[in-house]
């Protein structure tokens, strides 16, 4: 039941599963109640009639499901663009230093030049700005250790297992019923959003 790894292939799956332990249990008790029903037909028998009569309420409560997701994250995401669009440039000077665990691997640069941390491994890949070009360094660290490094910088998170972002760098955010995805100018791959990150923090974004 992790959020981040749930889908709907495994909603319908859970569901077929209490399908499948709805019948079982209604064979029991019409078997150990004595009703005639048992004799007329068997487990498999159960099993298909229950799973029959429960097929138009289940797509109906996947469709539902789906669909109230879907509608919730559109409105998020299409809210915190509008107000993206109309924020005012204000470029965080803050000097903050990254550090390798191998010599000669930190990286000093200004707040506003961090866009995002990516996971590889054993290493991590930091993109950053430096004038109008996009650049990547390459450090050996994990994820977790330059998220120790960075929580006290503001709109700096951990969005996702492999990823840390720097949320004022956002030029666009999507959303479906499965998650949030982060766009940034010319980084060339979206960042997604874990389902159990805070939407508060996403909609602080404005």
């Amino acid at each position: 039941f992790n959020p981040d790894l749930w889908s709907i292939g495994k909603n319908i799956v859970f569901i077929l599963c209490i399908v499948f332990l709805i019948s079982t249990f209604n064979w029991l008790y019409n078997t150990l109640f004595g009703s005639d029903l048992t004799a007329q037909h068997g487990f498999f028998e159960f099993v298909v009639i229950t799973t029959s009569v429960g097929f138009i309420p289940i797509v109906f409560l996947l469709y539902f499901i789906e669909s109230s997701l879907n509608k919730s994250n559109k409105t998020i995401a299409e809210n915190v663009n509008n107000q993206i669009q109309n924020l005012p440039i204000h470029p965080n000077q803050k000097l903050i230093t990254i550090l390798g665990e191998n010599k000669n691997e930190n990286l000093e640069l200004n707040l506003h030049q961090l866009i995002c941390v990516k996971s590889e491994g054993n290493y991590v890949q930091v993109f950053y700005s430096l004038g109008n070009d996009l650049k990547k360094m390459i450090i050996r660290n994990s994820i977790s250790g330059i998220e120790k490094q960075l929580i006290n910088f503001e709109n700096v998170y951990r969005c996702h297992r492999s990823y840390i972002v720097n949320l004022e760098n956002v030029s666009e955010v999507t959303g479906n019923a499965r998650n949030f995805n982060l766009l940034i100018k010319d980084l060339g791959f979206n960042i997604p959003v874990s389902r159990s990150f805070p939407k508060t923090i996403l909609e602080s974004i404005v």
